[in-house]
């Protein structure tokens, strides 16, 4: 292989660098297809105003976790007009939580609590997100009932 690299062969430093070689190598020409077909998806998103109508229901759906998380007590950890929504939570309604519902532990706040957030999508449903809101709920009515 050493004498292949030194006479510029398949395996060389300067053709690898090389973008012509990268795009137009059969080992690597999927990447051509890959980024044409990002490219046919990203202009079809933003056609027509698709992306923001698709994305509205989901920026809907996490105001409405917002309002049922702020109304049972969790607290805020910062604001977010996305369809991502934060909440500082202690490590027992953490675990309550995660028996019933999905979410991501976005990073530990202090020793006893934690940053997590719940995320909606263009797939969400609104049964889904009553759900949740009704988890809240009833964890932050057991944690009342418990302290």
């Amino acid at each position: 292989m050493r004498r292949a690299a030194r006479r510029g062969g398949r395996h060389s430093p300067a053709r690898a660098h090389s973008l012509k070689y990268q795009l137009l190598n059969p080992a690597t020409g999927a990447l051509l297809a890959k980024g044409r077909l990002l490219g046919i998806q990203f202009d079809t998103l933003f056609t027509d105003g698709l992306y923001e109508r698709i994305g509205k229901d989901a920026v809907r759906y996490a105001d409405a976790i917002r309002r049922a998380m702020a109304k049972n007590g969790y607290l805020p950890c910062f604001p977010s007009p996305t369809n991502q929504s934060f909440c500082i939570v202690s490590e027992q309604q953490r675990k309550a939580l995660a028996e019933r519902v999905d979410f991501s532990v976005w990073e530990q706040y202090d020793e006893t609590h934690s940053i997590i957030r719940f995320a909606t999508s263009w797939a969400t449903r609104e049964e889904d997100v009553n759900a949740l809101c009704r988890i809240l709920r009833e964890c932050a009515a057991q944690e009342k009932v418990a302290s």
